[in-house]
Formats: C-alpha cells, sequence, structure tokens
C-alpha cells in the first residue's frame, strides 16, 4: 500500500539537471540513473532540501 499526499505545486519546473548535481538528494530515487518518473519515495530531509531550492530557484531566475 502507499499513501500519497498532495503538497504543493511549484510555480516553476525545477530541471531535473540541476537536481542531478544537488549532493544533498544524490540517493533520492528520482535522479539515479535509469530511474523511470514516477510516484517515488521522498524522505523529509529530500522534501525540504527540494522546496528550498525551488523557492530560491524561482526567486533567482524568475524573481517570483
Amino acid at each position: 500500500m502507499v499513501d500519497i499526499k498532495y503538497v504543493k505545486t511549484f510555480k516553476d519546473i525545477i530541471p531535473l539537471k540541476l537536481l542531478k548535481e544537488c549532493k544533498e538528494i544524490q540517493n533520492m530515487q528520482l535522479v539515479k540513473k535509469g530511474s523511470r518518473l514516477s510516484v517515488q519515495p521522498v524522505l523529509k530531509s529530500e522534501y525540504i532540501f527540494i522546496t528550498k531550492l525551488a523557492n530560491y530557484f524561482n526567486t533567482l531566475f524568475f524573481n517570483k
């Protein structure tokens, strides 16, 4: 059984290439070679990092 919960939608897409360069999430299934984009487990620390990255990315590149 899988528990899924919607939390939020980012304003813009974070490029996968950028995510793959982040050492903080290097063990995340999403960034491993050969992984498929689907429902995957996400650790709380990974979620927090990606959320902060999205906020920074949007501010830096899009002034949002």
